[in-house]
């Protein structure tokens, strides 16, 4: 669908909160005193079952845990027993185990993505009632990018992404700029991994992404075409905080036909600075809220 002319620079005072990522895979940060071997060593092995469960693994048997996990059954039969009992870990209807309700509410706390979901969520409803295209927001984490916030036109069909999902990040707009703007050992790690190819599009010569990296950081977009989904185009934009670090992107994302690039882009780069601006705002505003309320 053609975009439509209503101004970017109606957008308003977000009011909202958050649905945040699922939990990854954590690094345990206790000390070396040989007292706490054996608690460091149980809070590493806990931590191994819950990063067991990823997008497409959300529900699973203990001897799948297990064997994810590289334990042995009897010790992941006490963690998870441990787990389900305080909430981390629910069972359903067929005894699988998946991820419980407490660990998402806990996970919802985060303070990055809650506070980064708030300011932007009405930009990204402003942006998808100008666009009629589904949007996306994304922040790096290591080396891929997380899903933190996503409004999607169930007219497009479906996409294959989802709030706390985790996406490669030379395959996907948002990712491309989150690279774009990474330190430069990140973007060694990229490359030392592997591009993978998600479809035909997608670019996995080295020297081609530097390119791409390079042009992204010139213009401020990141134009994707079909490289992770092969009926979907995207046009990403660069969100700053108040140091003027680059800290997520927004996009939109359609098929190829329901946009002209140069008018999209132009859209993303105005939502993404609009953000920008009420981020920066927002941190302004905190010590003096914060001296206030004290």
């Amino acid at each position: 669908m053609p975009l439509s002319a209503r101004s970017t620079s109606e957008m308003r005072v977000p009011e909202r909160g958050v649905e945040m990522a699922t939990i990854r895979s954590l690094t345990a940060a206790v000390t070396s005193h040989p007292e706490e071997n054996g608690a460091r060593s149980l809070v590493e092995r806990t931590l191994r079952v819950i990063g067991t469960f990823r997008e497409r693994r959300v529900r699973q048997t203990l001897s799948e845990i297990a064997r994810r996990a590289d334990l042995n059954v009897a010790t992941t039969f006490r963690i998870v027993g441990k787990l389900t009992a305080w909430g981390a870990l629910e069972r359903d209807e067929e005894g699988l185990y998946c991820i419980g309700l407490r660990l998402w509410e806990i996970a919802s706390l985060a303070p990055r993505a809650t506070r980064l979901e708030h300011i932007s969520r009405p930009f990204i409803h402003d942006l998808y009632s100008v666009t009629n295209c589904s949007i996306h927001l994304a922040v790096r984490d290591e080396n891929e990018c997380v899903f933190i916030d996503r409004l999607h036109n169930p007219d497009q069909g479906h996409m294959r992404t989802r709030v706390g999902g985790r996406y490669p990040l030379h395959a996907t707009a948002v990712g491309l700029v989150l690279l774009a703007n990474a330190p430069e050992d990140v973007i060694e790690d990229i490359f030392a991994e592997g591009l993978a190819a998600y479809t035909d599009n997608t670019v996995t010569d080295p020297g081609e992404l530097r390119r791409k990296l390079a042009e992204v950081r010139r213009t401020n977009v990141a134009i994707q075409d079909r490289t992770m989904n092969p009926n979907v185009r995207s046009i990403a934009a660069p969100i700053s905080g108040p140091d003027g670090t680059v800290i997520a992107a927004i996009s939109i994302n359609a098929r190829p036909s329901d946009y002209n690039d140069r008018s999209a882009a132009h859209i993303v780069r105005l939502s993404a600075a609009s953000i920008s601006r009420a981020i920066a705002t927002a941190s302004a505003a905190a010590p003096a809220a914060a001296a206030a309320a004290s």
